[in-house]
């Protein structure tokens, strides 16, 4: 091997171990960061491991929740129809 093979390995080398320590540091960035957003969900009550399930939980509330108004919204529109049919039979 000749000695600008032996220096443009080196320098590979080099490269390699910048790379790796560039991303360790934003591995640990993003370890720091799960962190702190296991830590915000625990402080809502809501436990990190059980965020799907909790998740699903929520969507389903909130279906209902809606499917409730669409219903009393529908109930209102039938019941004020029928106060203005009244009004216009006086």
């Amino acid at each position: 091997m000749s000695p600008d093979e032996i220096q443009e390995l080196v320098d590979k080398r080099d490269d390699l171990e910048s790379r790796k320590s560039k991303l360790l540091v934003k591995k640990e960035a993003a370890q720091t960061t799960l962190a702190d957003i296991d830590q915000q969900l625990r402080d809502l009550g809501v436990d990190p491991e059980s965020l799907e399930e909790e998740l699903l939980r929520l969507k389903k509330e909130r279906d209902e929740k809606i499917s409730a108004f669409a219903s009393a919204v529908a109930e209102a529109e039938t019941i004020i129809s029928t106060i203005e049919e009244r009004i216009r039979n006086l």
